[in-house]
């Protein structure tokens, strides 16, 4: 199944690439051929995927324009698996001119019921469950004069679709004094061991001229979340060769990462042209 929305700039899905959650898209036949197959073959697997994002109208079931049942546009959707059945979905919305960040949850990937409002001024959320059975929401933070990460973390399902519940713990992290923005998390990993918990994020800066993506660890004792710590540097590389092999121009943004077919893969906004 997929979702789209009128909105769309011009952008490169590179292909090295997951779609986040496999049921999100229409097993195509293409894919079935490459599934039954016992060889691995990189080209193929990247054909695959990229069918599934460009033939709508083959999936199962799709969408334009996704809304809530309150009618909220659902902007940049990112979902996971409820363990019980079903599925979590955070996203941002314009309302009255100020981004909230909402959750919601859907039985079928066509129809969301809207939950609650998980913060507001704020957009490019992204969620994860953690090996804890904690669930982690992150977003793009809107400040007097430019945004930041921002973390929530719920101790379990239940505090995270509660209506009236709060986080656990939340976490501003101060953003670099180069950039002026720093946002679209992604997560690429979280582990948990002895009550600490460690998570690889992904994110892109802006610091005047175009936005590239960079990388940050995140290291957190789950008893004591005050001594958080954070370090993160640019993908110079990555950046690099996606503006030398691909002729990206403009901005680097908002990416998704994780496993299809056992082969980690990411997928990747670029603009052709040059920022306006």
């Amino acid at each position: 199944m997929t979702f789209l929305n009128s909105k769309v700039s011009l952008t490169l899905f590179i292909a090295m690439i997951l779609i986040f959650l496999t049921p999100i898209c229409c097993l195509t036949n293409n894919i079935r051929s490459y599934e039954e197959s016992n060889t691995f073959n990189s080209s193929g697997l990247v054909n695959s995927i990229k069918g599934l994002f460009e033939n709508v109208e083959t999936a199962t079931g799709y969408r334009y324009n996704v809304t809530d049942d309150h009618g909220c546009r659902m902007d940049t959707l990112k979902i996971i698996e409820k363990p019980n059945g079903g599925y979590i979905g955070v996203y941002h919305s314009e309302i009255g001119g100020v981004f909230h960040v909402r959750l919601a949850n859907s039985t079928d990937l066509l129809n969301w019921n809207f939950i609650k409002s998980v913060e507001t001024q704020a957009s490019q959320a992204t969620i994860a469950k953690a090996p804890n059975d904690a669930y982690i929401v992150m977003f793009e933070k809107g400040e007097s004069a430019g945004s930041h990460l921002k973390l929530h973390y719920y101790s379990n399902l239940s505090k995270l679709m509660n209506i009236n519940s709060t986080p656990d713990f939340t976490i501003d992290i101060p953003r670099n004094p180069n950039n002026i923005h720093e946002g679209t998390p992604n997560i690429y990993n979280i582990t948990v061991r002895d009550n600490v918990m460690y998570a690889c994020i992904g994110y892109h800066y802006d610091n005047g001229t175009v936005d590239n993506v960079a990388i940050g660890w995140l290291k957190v004792p789950i008893d004591n979340p005050k001594n958080w710590t954070w370090r993160s540097t640019p993908q110079k590389d990555y950046n690099e060769k996606l503006r030398q092999y691909w002729n990206v121009k403009g901005n680097i943004g908002d990416r998704d990462y994780g496993q299809i077919f056992e082969r980690s893969l990411t997928l990747q906004e670029a603009n052709f042209l040059p920022r306006a």
